[in-house]
């Protein structure tokens, strides 16, 4: 009864699986350590744990990696670090696609762009459109390869792969 106390108040809770990965920051370097080490991976699906990872690792490759709000804002990782319970933690800086769209002209390596959308409560028509229209901006900024992920809670699927 003392053992299962414990894991019942885990559970309930939402931290059931939370104590192997606890205060390891997830980022493009510590993603793997967590998808091949932590409790969660052992009841994931073998196929949406390997989207999942090439979904990272395209990331990685990544000349750039924005992130897309369900608010059509744009997020290209700056912004203050603060500290959140002993946790440093990035306060993101949120852009219009349109304030944005010198930055991107001038970025000199436009191999790959790896957008992720947030997640979302859009229509699969508003997605399409958001698809389309994120697809063009890259594009017209000069981009080879454009890549739309969406962040999922149980995983990261490919939207869209546009290449050359």
């Amino acid at each position: 009864m003392k053992k299962l106390l414990p894991a019942f108040a885990f559970a309930i809770t939402g931290c059931a699986q939370q104590p192997e990965t606890s205060g390891v920051p997830v980022t493009r370097n510590s993603i793997d350590m967590i998808l091949n080490k932590g409790p969660r991976n052992r009841s994931r699906p073998a196929a949406g744990e390997r989207e999942t990872q090439r979904a990272f690792e395209t990331e990685r490759k990544a000349d750039i990696a924005v992130e897309y709000t369900a608010g059509r804002k744009m997020d290209i990782n700056i912004g203050r670090l603060t500290m959140l319970g002993g946790t440093p933690a990035r306060d993101p800086q949120l852009f219009d696609p349109a304030e944005l769209i010198s930055f991107f002209n001038d970025q000199k390596r436009k191999d790959l762009v790896v957008v992720m959308f947030h997640k979302n409560i859009w229509t699969d028509d508003e997605e399409k459109r958001e698809i389309a229209k994120m697809n063009a901006y890259f594009r017209d900024r000069g981009y080879k390869r454009i890549v739309i992920q969406q962040f999922r809670s149980w995983g990261r699927p490919t939207l869209s792969d546009i290449r050359p």
